[in-house]
């Protein structure tokens, strides 16, 4: 299964200098970067990191390659967003990096950005927004039935 058919790729196009395979990379190092730890990118994170315990060191090494979407349909539940949840998720490590290489595909004022990670045999949604004080990162559990506007949002997946 790929991507959701209702949601169409934006970070290809022309006018973009990516990487060779016209997708965004991300190298992440194994270092210890927690949402919830890091000062930048952010202006404030949501403090379910640390009551979830989101916020416990983990070793990451890894690389990634995602891509942006945007929907094609108006309203959507998150089953349609996030259609193959095991291979639609990216490390808290993917997510800060993105922000500092990308911040230019993250959404601005009422678009927001979501990312899918899982943690602890579950399944989190962060979600940021960039505003003129700076980018506030919200997380919520993963609720298979929830409803989103999606001209309000875009999504980071990675390429599989």
């Amino acid at each position: 299964m790929g991507i959701s058919p209702y949601l169409e790729c934006i970070s290809k196009q022309e006018d973009l200098v990516l990487t060779v395979d016209s997708s965004l990379v991300i190298n992440s190092d194994p270092s210890d970067f927690r949402i919830e730890k890091v000062k930048y990118p952010f202006y404030w994170v949501d403090p379910n990191f640390r009551d979830w315990d989101l916020d416990e060191y983990r070793w990451i090494e890894s690389t990634t390659h995602v891509a942006v979407y945007r929907a094609t349909s108006g309203i959507l539940t998150l089953d349609q967003i996030f259609n193959n949840l095991e291979n639609d998720v990216v490390s808290q490590r993917d997510i800060i990096e993105f922000c500092i290489k990308y911040p230019e595909w993250l959404g601005q004022g009422e678009i927001l950005t979501y990312f899918l990670i899982e943690e602890n045999n579950q399944f989190f949604m962060p979600n940021l927004g960039v505003y003129s004080f700076g980018t506030r990162v919200r997380l919520k559990k993963y609720p298979s039935n929830q409803v989103v506007d999606m001209k309000k949002i875009r999504v980071v997946l990675p390429l599989r």
